[in-house]
């Protein structure tokens, strides 16, 4: 299992650019000041191209991509270093695991369900 912890920093780095910037502004898109936000949610949320934001916002589009590029560049920096992420893909692992680790009696599934729906919720804050 700890062999999966230490992987975890690989997999997010594995994670196609937009799958991994939409967890990471998941999570931190609250730090980044408003115009980056607008901008990253049209590129994320509403797939549009680095040209229609350029035009949407009156911006060039180097502009935008240069936006795009330094939120990035602050939610990678803030999960090296808080970790919120990887801790959540952690806990989510060992929660599969757990499941798939024995043979669950109904009440324990029914909190296993119950953790789950709780977790994909609001998964915020997270204690230690």
């Amino acid at each position: 299992m700890s062999n999966e912890f230490s992987r975890m920093d690989e997999y997010l780095d594995a994670l196609p650019r937009k799958v991994r910037v939409g967890l990471l502004y998941g999570v931190y898109g609250g730090l980044l000041n408003e115009n980056r936000r607008r901008v990253l949610a049209m590129w994320l949320d509403e797939d549009y191209s680095l040209a229609e934001i350029a035009q949407e916002e009156n911006i060039s589009r180097q502009g935008v991509y240069d936006s795009v590029k330094k939120s990035e560049q602050i939610l990678s920096q803030t999960e090296q270093q808080l970790g919120v992420v990887r801790r959540m893909l952690i806990q989510d692992s060992i929660m599969r695991a757990c499941e798939r680790a024995v043979e669950l009696p109904e009440e324990v599934s029914q909190a296993f369900d119950a953790m789950r729906q709780l977790w994909e919720d609001n998964p915020w804050p997270l204690k230690d």
